[in-house]
Formats: C-alpha cells, structure tokens, sequence
C-alpha cells in the first residue's frame, strides 16, 4: 500500500514571520544548521526548528555542504513569482 505524501503544515508562530517566508529564508541563507535562531527570532527553540523544517519541507530552503565553510548551510532556494 502506498504511503500518502506528508503535506507541510505551518507552524504557529507570531504574525512578523508569517508575513514573510521570503525574509526569514534570507536570513537563513548561508548559515550553518548548528546556528541557533531561536534566540534571534524570540520563539522557542521548538518553533524555531517547526519553522526550518516547513521552509524545507515547502522548497523554500535546502541544506548543501560549503567547503568554503566547511560545514552543512542552509540555502535559500529561488522562489517563482
């Protein structure tokens, strides 16, 4: 029997991050999935990690390892208009 796709379900989180994917991707971008954001963003640690992974799980953000870093980012993937 085949599995139903799990579907990416929002978060809840205060309005400001709601209002923008985009922003929050952005700020993401580039920075290595040990950062903690929580604390950048005043949520929980638990919203915090619901968040990335609802940006992952939507296409919104993707992790790549950066030699140049030498560590696994985030990156934010190019949203269609």
């Amino acid at each position: 029997m085949k599995k139903n796709p799990k579907v990416p379900v929002m978060p809840t989180l205060p309005k400001h991050f709601t209002d923008s994917m985009e922003k929050v991707a952005n700020h993401v971008h580039g920075r290595s999935i040990s950062d903690k954001f929580a604390k950048e963003w005043d949520i929980s640690e638990e919203q915090s990690s619901a968040l990335l992974q609802y940006l992952f799980d939507t296409g919104v953000i993707t992790m790549k390892w950066l030699p140049e870093k030498g560590q696994l980012c985030f990156l934010k993937n190019e949203l269609p208009n």
